[in-house]
């Protein structure tokens, strides 16, 4: 999955700006090179996006991907939100969309739900320093979407699941650009899905990272640019959980980018929770 020149610019110039060697440490720009196409979709998986005018060859300029955690909160990564990295051209409107199966002109309107962004909640440790760190984001959407068999929401892990087994067999599941050079075609018309492993990154960032990271290593995939906050669904005890969206990688380059950093989502079950039944209550 790929993205358009100005989007890689912006992530190299934050990437600058936060003091990290882009071309060995991180890259925020991500897709899921030779992932399978999900033709059919996935309902709980959604897109942080601009709407594209008729003339270009997608209706999606695609930022990140995203979960629906409920009618009213879907969950990405906090980067994604960075002012520096999303600033809106004069007559851009930033969207959530669910429900997307075909970012083409076939698409069906009526299947793909928009909203607004009501309300962001970021962690409220996130740090862009140096590494991402609590790199999770909530946010409330202008209305609520209408659940159906297009739209629905992801069901959370339990706070006590082992999460962190080197070589548990994991998916990645995301709609971020998918080929260099990157051009308009560059964007998926299908969101797509690839294997990965958990494993071990301490070879590559030492102790840099927290109890808030998981890391994964793509067997059939790289993710790269629109793949940030792509849920990873792992085979834990003979059953898919929700165990961490894609954060960052190791190099710029995505196709030499096999080791994933993830943000771990058990270590933020309290956050999200609190988060969504405080703004319930208010």
């Amino acid at each position: 999955m790929h993205s358009k020149p100005r989007v890689v610019l912006l992530m190299f110039t934050i990437a600058l700006l936060i003091h990290v060697n882009v071309s060995t440490v991180l890259n925020r720009a991500r897709r899921l090179i030779d992932g399978e196409d999900m033709v059919d979709g996935l309902p709980t998986v959604g897109v942080l996006a601009y709407k594209n005018e008729r003339t270009q060859a997608r209706p999606y300029f695609i930022l990140c991907t995203l979960v629906l955690l409920d009618k009213d909160w879907v969950l990405t990564s906090a980067h994604c939100l960075d002012e520096s990295a999303t600033p809106l051209r004069e007559g851009e409107t930033l969207y959530i969309v669910l429900g997307l199966t075909d970012n083409s002109w076939a698409y069906s309107p009526s299947d793909v739900q928009e909203r607004g962004v009501f309300e962001q909640s970021q962690h409220p440790e996130y740090c862009a320093r140096f590494l991402l760190h609590h790199d999770i984001t909530l946010m409330k959407v202008s209305i609520p979407f209408t659940l159906n068999d297009r739209v629905q929401p992801i069901e959370l892990p339990p706070d006590d699941i082992e999460d962190s087994e080197t070589g548990t067999k994991c998916n990645i599941v995301g709609w971020g650009i998918e080929n260099f050079p990157i051009t308009e075609e560059s964007f998926p018309r299908y969101i797509k899905q690839g294997r990965m492993s958990l494993g071990s990154c301490e070879n590559q960032f030492g102790n840099l990272l927290g109890d808030d990271h998981l890391c994964a290593v793509g067997t059939s995939v790289t993710p790269c640019s629109g793949d940030s906050g792509a849920p990873v669904f792992c085979d834990i005890g003979g059953k898919s959980y929700f165990i961490g969206i894609d954060s960052f990688g190791q190099f710029e380059n995505c196709e030499d980018n096999p080791l994933q950093v993830l943000t771990r989502i058990s270590y933020f079950l309290d956050f999200i929770e609190d988060t969504m039944e405080e703004e319930t209550d208010d």
